[in-house]
């Protein structure tokens, strides 16, 4: 159990950094989309930051389930291999959150097009 305990606690070590990264992309790409999210979104501008957030970890999670599965069944976790699998995890979450504000680029432009 040990192992899995210590493997668990590094990848929440990580997370914080992976939030602050995300963050700050998502900010910088989405913050020209600020005053149509304010009048149109659901949850306004903020509101849907923090449910990106909140998708974002808890996809994050998948990193920590992967290995305790890992450990649970093949004997052994990540070890050196997990900041690897920590920067593949971060590099696919920043594309993805490029791709969602590229999207709703769009949506926006072709649901509103006198805000564009």
């Amino acid at each position: 159990m040990i192992p899995l305990k210590q493997a668990l606690r590094s990848w929440e070590l990580y997370r914080l950094p992976f939030n602050l990264v995300l963050f700050v992309f998502g900010l910088y790409w989405s913050w020209p989309l600020r005053e149509t999210m304010k009048e149109e979104a659901w949850f306004g501008y903020w509101g849907s930051v923090l449910a990106f957030g909140a998708t974002a970890n808890v996809f994050y999670t998948l990193g920590p389930a992967l290995e305790a599965y890992w450990l649970a069944f093949r004997g052994r976790g990540f070890g050196r291999w997990r900041l690897g699998f920590w920067v593949g995890g971060l590099a696919l979450s920043i594309l993805m959150t490029w791709v969602f504000v590229w999207s709703v680029e769009i949506l926006y432009v072709v649901l509103f097009p006198s805000r564009g």
